[in-house]
């Protein structure tokens, strides 16, 4: 500021706040925040520091020594560091990242389960075929994540595809190709030992497809080996919303972020008779994910930097079937899950931002049950149930649904 006339600051209360657009400060920079040389300065402010109260934008917070020299009054920057509070970004890259794996979870059990195992209809199960196979499976949930401080997301997965089972040999291979869209919105609490918390909005959506697999090893007479395999790819976007962070300008913060994504799961499994009408499955799966990194301008001015964010996850379950009749099938099965990575980083002007992860271990249990409304129609529906307790916490429900030329 520069002033013309005279300007009495005796007794003010100086605090300094730097437009996010802005070129970060270093320490020991010096800002003149009024310049009186063509007019007087007079007295001098109640403060002779700033401590934390001067930010650029929302995302780097600065400490300053207030001083008059002459007709000016300066502000030296005694330190610079990033705002903990920035973290909750990263927590709205997160929560997309977080419905991406609701759909790899789906992927990997309600839809290989409806499109390929074609052991399901002739082993202590209804449904079945060895034709050319229309499937699709949704999910919806309302799961909490633990990320050092937590996530609420409500989210939708769904996909539909095509699959085929051959014989070779002994051995039955079912392949298939699908599409996938998503969408959720999401609610991410940070709280802070030196800053006040920062509560964050948005939404979320993903849309793609790819490829899957399942080999059925030929039945010794007791049971089954089976390995199976997917692979997808696409696109996702999330946006932002924080009211808790606003800059000197009365700017709320937001961001809108697109990225693409990939993915894959392999497993291996064993599905053994326990009974006529009873089998028992043993599984292992290995998941993989990857959101691409992105830069985003923050409605704020200051840009932000996110590196990808990389999900590695193993899971083991048992799961116990029985069929009623021709027509209904129950199950119920217990997993183990934990994630290997799943961390959120970013940085901003040259400051690395506080990192948001997933890592650590789910205990996952689930129920349902399959139909096949009448016999010789091809058609066979699958409604099921999943509960998580850990990292993980919250309900999904599933709905998949098979139709068999």
């Amino acid at each position: 500021m520069t002033a013309a006339s005279a300007v009495d600051i005796a007794g003010s209360i100086v605090n300094v706040g730097v437009d996010g657009t802005s070129s970060p400060l270093r320490e020991v920079d010096t800002v003149n925040l009024i310049d009186a040389s063509a007019g007087t300065l007079s007295g001098t402010p109640a403060n002779t520091s700033s401590d934390g109260s001067g930010m650029l934008g929302v995302t780097l917070r600065y400490e300053f020594d207030i001083l008059v020299d002459g007709q000016i009054l300066l502000a030296t920057v005694t330190k610079a560091a990033v705002n903990e509070q920035a973290k909750s970004f990263s927590e709205g890259r997160l929560a997309g990242a977080a419905l991406l794996l609701q759909g790899s979870d789906l992927l990997a059990e309600s839809g290989t389960r409806s499109a390929l195992d074609p052991a399901r209809g002739g082993r202590n199960g209804v449904g079945g075929g060895y034709g050319v196979e229309v499937f699709s499976a949704a999910r919806v949930g309302d799961v909490r994540r633990n990320t050092g401080s937590h996530i609420d997301l409500r989210g939708f997965s769904s996909l539909i595809g095509v699959a085929k089972t051959i014989e070779i040999g002994s051995n039955n291979l079912t392949a298939g190709v699908f599409f996938e869209y998503g969408e959720g919105s999401y609610d991410a609490y940070n709280s802070f030992v030196g800053s006040p918390p920062v509560h964050a909005d948005g939404d979320t959506d993903y849309r793609g497809g790819g490829i899957l697999a399942r080999v059925d090893f030929a039945d010794d007479g007791t049971g089954n080996l089976y390995g199976e395999f997917s692979f997808r790819m696409g696109g996702a976007h999330n946006s932002y919303l924080s009211r808790d962070l606003w800059d000197s300008s009365g700017r709320a913060a937001t961001y809108d972020l697109s990225s693409r994504y990939h993915g894959f799961h392999f497993g291996l499994g064993y599905v053994g008779d326990i009974t006529e009408s009873a089998s028992v499955e043993l599984y292992g799966r290995y998941l993989w994910n990857g959101v691409g990194d992105g830069s985003v301008r923050l409605s704020t001015g200051e840009e932000i930097g996110f590196d990808r964010v990389d999900s590695s996850r193993f899971k083991l379950g048992a799961k116990i079937s029985r069929a009623f009749n021709d027509h209904l099938a129950a199950y119920a099965g217990a997993a183990f899950e934990h994630e290997f990575e799943g961390r959120a980083g970013a940085m901003t002007n040259g400051f690395f931002i506080p990192a948001p992860n997933m890592k650590g271990s789910t205990g996952i249990g689930e129920l349902g049950v399959s139909l096949s409304p009448s016999a010789g129609s091809g058609l066979s529906i699958d409604f099921g149930a999943q509960g998580y307790v850990g990292k993980r916490r919250g309900v999904t429900g599933s709905l998949s649904v098979k139709f068999s030329f």
